[in-house]
């Protein structure tokens, strides 16, 4: 038997929200590769006909989903509108990282800066990588997502590089405008604290907390 509820907390761009069944009871969370078909895309505050089921976890998971009043007209509309990511990693795109690198090199040794600050853009953005596959991998499994603003953070403290070669080659956060956008004032942030560490003051910092000299 179908149940009604009202939609609520339903996130467009990542196409997922929890359903509140009508008369009170345990949400059920709505992913929107459950809607069996809708003329138009859900919002909070719709009223919903669904089934139920568990995950494997045993959380509550709204199937056979449909809008009320809702009928179909054709086939299934598409999602939301996003540009199409390359099926394959831009040849042109990743050696863009490969500049960046060769003046890390230079300036290593040149002795301008220490080696460790090789060390940790290495260590962010292996890290970078993995958190955007483990998110990847949740987002196909309808499982909780790493939240971006996380994704963020390792990218400014230097995983830039590493979530730039996710989004590449796992294609993951490669179309989402906003998102994009928070990614490259992250990285020009950090590209900015690099650059001061070559200033006189920048150099002082650098010398009370390594030790250099």
């Amino acid at each position: 038997m179908k149940l009604q509820g009202k939609l609520l907390n339903w996130d467009d761009n990542r196409g997922f929200g929890f359903v509140e069944p009508k008369g009170g009871g345990q949400r059920a969370f709505v992913h929107i590769k459950a809607f069996s078909f809708y003329s138009r895309r859900p919002q909070s505050g719709d009223m919903i006909q669904y089934q139920t089921s568990q995950d494997r976890k045993g959380k509550l998971r709204a199937i056979e989903v449909n809008l009320v009043n809702d009928h179909p007209t054709g086939n299934k509309p598409p999602p939301k509108k996003t540009p199409k990511p390359p099926s394959r990693p831009s040849k042109r795109r990743v050696p863009l990282l490969l500049p960046f690198f060769a003046l890390l090199g230079g300036l290593i040794w040149f002795q301008r800066i220490p080696i460790e600050v090789l060390y940790v853009y290495g260590v962010a953005s292996l890290i970078a990588f993995v958190m955007y596959a483990i998110d990847k991998s949740a987002a196909r499994a309808y499982r909780w997502r790493t939240p971006e603003s996380h994704l963020h953070l390792i990218a400014l403290v230097g995983g830039w590089p590493g979530a730039y070669l996710a989004q590449q080659w796992l294609r993951h956060k490669s179309a989402k405008r906003d998102f994009k956008a928070m990614f490259w004032f992250t990285v020009v942030i950090n590209l900015t604290a690099l650059g001061y560490l070559l200033t006189p003051s920048g150099q002082a910092l650098l010398t009370g907390i390594m030790g250099l000299r």
